[in-house]
């Protein structure tokens, strides 16, 4: 099934020899729907997709799709791009869901599929603030791979360098004035304090206030 899908792609892409440029042929929509198709077995069969031969295959096919994307010029099938991205990283969230955190060593580094997908929303996304939202949901579904302190709270399927997800993201924004702005929403957030609870203090700063 997986060397089925391969043929379709090859027979939809279109190879620039002299600029070495890959990119589908006005046929992204068809693209998509092959990938909606091949998701659909892959989950229908999901004994044989957690091999470890079958995720490298995977994600092959994934970055050569998103090649495949980057050459679409026709602003009217922008929409098929960003579904496909979108589809692309659902799968990757229902493949993690599957597998057990904290289960064993990570030996797929997928951080280049979720750089793609922000260098695209970079070029078909034009509104910023549209390219903001869509910039989110990418970082969104990407944080379940990042590195955590804690092994158990990791992922046991694959891993994304978040770094170099945020200086892709960055060079979506471009030269925006809204961009330093909005990737300040993504700095590490500091760790909550904890709630007093039932101690001595809250109790006194509770009956202060009510002798105010």
């Amino acid at each position: 099934e997986i060397a089925s899908q391969m043929h379709q792609i090859d027979s939809a892409v279109d190879y620039d020899e002299a600029n070495n440029i890959c990119h589908f042929c006005e046929k992204i929509a068809h693209v998509e729907k092959m990938l909606r198709d091949y998701e659909f077995y892959s989950r229908k069969h999901q004994s044989s997709s957690f091999l470890s031969e079958s995720k490298t295959v995977r994600h092959r096919l994934y970055k050569e799709i998103l090649r495949g994307c980057a050459g679409v010029k026709s602003p009217r099938d922008y929409g098929h791009v960003v579904r496909v991205c979108k589809l692309i990283m659902d799968h990757l969230t229902w493949q993690d869901e599957q597998c057990w955190r904290g289960g064993g060593r990570v030996e797929e580094d997928i951080t280049d599929i979720f750089v793609d997908i922000a260098h695209l929303t970079g070029t078909v996304v034009k509104s910023p603030h549209e390219r903001m939202y869509v910039l989110t949901m990418i970082h969104n579904n990407a944080s379940r791979f990042f590195e955590r302190r804690k092994k158990f709270e990791a992922s046991s399927y694959a891993t994304v360098d978040r770094a170099r997800l945020i200086g892709a993201m960055r060079m979506a924004m471009g030269e925006s004035e809204l961009t330093e702005p909005f990737l300040r929403n993504f700095d590490k957030r500091k760790p909550k304090k904890r709630a007093r609870g039932n101690t001595a203090m809250s109790f006194v700063e509770e009956m202060l206030k009510k002798n105010r």
